[in-house]
């Protein structure tokens, strides 16, 4: 909400507000595969999961986690997501 109305007010740029919903988004996905690591899963619970297996294995390293999503999800571009919802919050 913060970087969406910083946005919005024009007092962080483009690449700024990117790389801002980037590290929300890192961290997030590192608190979640920490969660799941202190679970005991059966095997045959997380065999077939893709969600299970694409969480677990997020880096720890902001930079190889842009890397890394890019390799999971190769058909989504996040940043250009991010840069539209910019460009749409700087309109309103």
């Amino acid at each position: 909400m913060e970087l969406a109305a910083k946005a919005q007010a024009g007092e962080i740029s483009k690449e700024d507000f990117v790389r801002g919903i980037d590290g929300i988004e890192f961290m997030a996905m590192k608190r979640t595969r920490d969660l799941l690591r202190g679970i005991k899963f059966a095997k045959t619970d997380t065999a077939n999961s893709y969600n299970y297996k694409r969480l677990s294995e997020t880096p720890d390293n902001f930079d190889d986690f842009l890397l890394y999503r890019k390799k999971v999800s190769p058909h989504r571009d996040a940043r250009k997501e991010y840069e539209a919802k910019y460009d749409f919050l700087r309109k309103r």
